[in-house]
Formats: C-alpha cells, structure tokens, sequence
C-alpha cells in the first residue's frame, strides 16, 4: 500500500509539472503572437483588432489572458525570463528592419552632434 501511494504521488507531481509547462508553452505562444500582431500594423486600432483575434483563436478573452499570464509571471520566475527575452528579441528584430530601411528616427537622434 505505501508503493502505491509513493506511485501515486511521484504520478501525480510529475503530471502537474508537465501541465505547468504547457500552460507555460501556450501562454508563450500565445503573448508571441500578440507581439507579432502588435508589430505588423501601424494603426493602433487595427492591432487592438489583430491582438483580439489571436486571443480569441487560442480560446481566451482578453481578462482570461491576462489572468493566466501575471498568475505564471508570478509563479514561475523562467516564464517571466523566456517572456523578457522575446521582447529583447522582437525588439532587435524591430531596429534591424527600420535600420535597413533607413527609417529609425531614434538612431538619427542618437547619432546626431
């Protein structure tokens, strides 16, 4: 009997710990996303229109989301990390293509005497 209840609870850790990391996966696909309809239009609008689609397709609304993200934010100091890293990255990947378009305002600012 004490196996099956060491068992048991070695099962169920390791279940619950895989769910956590699905949770973590989806809600980092899904904040990727939002990043990448944010960053694809211009028109405030028509992004609030792009990021609520995204929500809607992956089955949240726009309090549920937020919900479940700052409850990992708070839970799970690597979800905040990848989350952090992504925006680093889009942001790079944002400069690069204003720079080879030769349309950053913010590099002309900066590299002004």
């Amino acid at each position: 009997m004490r196996y099956i209840i060491i068992i048991f609870l070695a099962t169920t850790f390791f279940l619950s710990s895989c769910s956590d990391d699905s949770e973590q996966d989806k809600l980092f696909n899904v904040y990727k996303q939002i990043l990448i309809a944010r960053n694809s239009q211009t028109d405030s609008l028509e992004a609030n229109k792009a990021v609520m689609e995204v929500l809607k397709k992956n089955g949240y609304t726009q309090n549920k989301f937020r919900d479940e993200f700052f409850q990992m934010a708070m839970k799970e100091k690597s979800f905040m990390r990848m989350i952090d890293s992504l925006r680093n990255y889009m942001k790079e990947e944002q400069e690069k293509i204003l720079d080879s378009a030769g349309s950053n305002p913010m590099k002309k600012i900066i590299t002004r005497e």
